[in-house]
């Protein structure tokens, strides 16, 4: 059951939207009852480091998707973890229904900025680094298909063919070939394909207060129920459009 929703002017990013969130629920608290420190539940469009930091300033509990896996302290945590811990194995085993979920956890202190004396200040953060077996191995198969699609149609195309071949994306997984479009067979380069494997099947949140991977796993599902809900809400049942002219009647 919502208890509350903003009207945003035009095409605002959800990470920019968190500070007037925290300030609305300020405002909200007294008149409404609501809780003065909830826990946010969020998507990757909110996650920030800056507003992490601010969640954690005003003594809210933050969980998000993370939102980039290849660069970055969210990469960072993701090799961690990897090194850490068995990723593949019983010791971080989650779920085997439906194909296997693995889960560890990587603290992580994260610079915000300068303090009022000018030194560092950071947050720390738990990242919860799952693998999901399944989409790892659809994802693995679904490369090796169109690589081996790209090579036949190396093979049995004419030069003039093999030159447009020559711009397509995938050729970053292919050695230059040394005889150009007359080269009958293309060379696979696999330390470029096993670069974009590496995180195939690979998912992540991040929290500012201490929970297990299992935990952040078991609430951010419950989150995707209700969002499933409310999208089933907007479809089925047309709750998409306001109908509304005014904000005065869209509020009632």
């Amino acid at each position: 059951m919502p208890v509350a929703f903003r009207i945003i002017q035009g095409n605002v990013p959800d990470v920019s939207t968190v500070s007037d969130l925290l300030a609305r629920l300020d405002a909200m608290h007294d008149e409404l009852k609501v809780p003065r420190r909830p826990k946010f539940v969020l998507d990757r469009g909110y996650e920030s480091i800056a507003n992490l930091a601010e969640a954690t300033a005003s003594g809210r509990q933050f969980l998000a998707a993370a939102r980039n896996l290849e660069e970055g302290w969210v990469a960072d945590a993701v090799d961690k973890a990897k090194t850490e811990h068995d990723m593949w194995g019983a010791e971080t085993l989650l779920s085997g229904t439906g194909g296997a979920v693995y889960g560890a956890n990587v603290e992580a202190d994260l610079p915000c900025g300068k303090d009022e004396k000018g030194g560092e200040k950071s947050v720390k953060v738990w990242v919860h680094v799952y693998r999901d077996e399944g989409t790892s191995e659809l994802k693995t198969q679904n490369l090796n298909n169109s690589l081996d699609s790209f090579e036949k149609a190396w093979t049995d195309g004419d030069e003039r063919y093999r030159s447009k071949l020559l711009t397509s994306q995938l050729m970053k997984f292919y050695e230059t070939p040394k005889k150009g479009t007359s080269a009958k067979r293309l060379k696979r380069d696999n330390p470029a394909v096993d670069f974009e494997m590496r995180n195939f099947g690979f998912f992540a949140s991040v929290s500012n207060f201490r929970l297990s991977a299992a935990e952040a796993w078991k609430i951010y599902k419950e989150r995707d129920c209700i969002e499933k809900c409310f999208r089933g809400g907007k479809s089925d049942l047309d709750l998409n459009a306001a109908r509304a002219h005014e904000n005065d009647s869209l509020k009632g």
